[in-house]
């Protein structure tokens, strides 16, 4: 009977052993980014809670990231894709996973701006990077982008774009889509949905400076 009893607490204690490694691959899968540079206040709602980032911390798949008034942050993503943001922005790392045959790299701007340089996934397929704004569905593959949102108005600046790369838009808006096939030019949706697309103004090949 004792035999038993010890047997049963074996066994119990190889189901949480169990459970605890599978929590922590779990979380390590689900990790998806770092971030490199961070200015003041810029925040990750986590599941239930906020957290208040530095520089160094990690960032999650679903994560919905903040930046204050005069908040920014540079993240560097698993497959090294780069992202840039401040300015009261509000980015949502809708899924990040970068694996062999299942990478994905999906991000949500709420809010504000966002550039980024897409890394490895647009490598491995340009159909499984997508970025999505108020109005705009955006799917590239290797590119330097930034996006901008707000006062009635939205904006797409393609930077760099890889030889024979294209950028492709739906406008979820008006139901109508377009190719970009060359760099330094802005897509402007207004406040009515319509879609024009002029050279850019003026260049930009850095992640915005922070502000003061």
């Amino acid at each position: 009977m004792l035999h038993n009893r010890y047997r049963g607490m074996i066994a119990v204690y190889f189901v949480i052993a169990l459970s605890i490694l599978f929590a922590q691959r779990a979380a390590a899968a689900d990790r998806c980014g770092v971030v490199e540079k961070l200015t003041k206040t810029v925040t990750a709602a986590r599941g239930s809670k906020e957290i208040y980032l530095s520089e160094g911390d990690a960032v999650y798949t679903g994560d919905l990231l903040r930046a204050g008034q005069s908040g920014y942050a540079e993240i560097k993503l698993i497959d090294d894709t780069l992202i840039a943001f401040g300015g009261n922005s509000v980015i949502s790392l809708t899924e990040v996973r970068f694996r062999a045959g299942g990478s994905r790299l999906h991000i949500s701007v709420d809010n504000g701006a966002l550039w980024v340089s897409i890394g490895s996934i647009g490598l491995v397929s340009a159909e499984a990077v997508k970025f999505s704004t108020p109005s705009l569905l955006v799917s590239s593959g290797n590119a330097t982008l930034q996006f901008e949102t707000g006062g009635g108005e939205e904006k797409l600046k393609v930077q760099w774009l890889n030889k024979g790369g294209k950028v492709e838009v739906y406008n979820n808006r008006t139901k109508t889509r377009l190719t970009l096939k060359e760099a330094d030019i802005t897509l402007t949706v207004s406040a009515s949905g319509d879609m024009t697309v002029a050279p850019t103004e003026t260049e930009q090949e850095t992640p915005p400076p922070p502000e003061e």
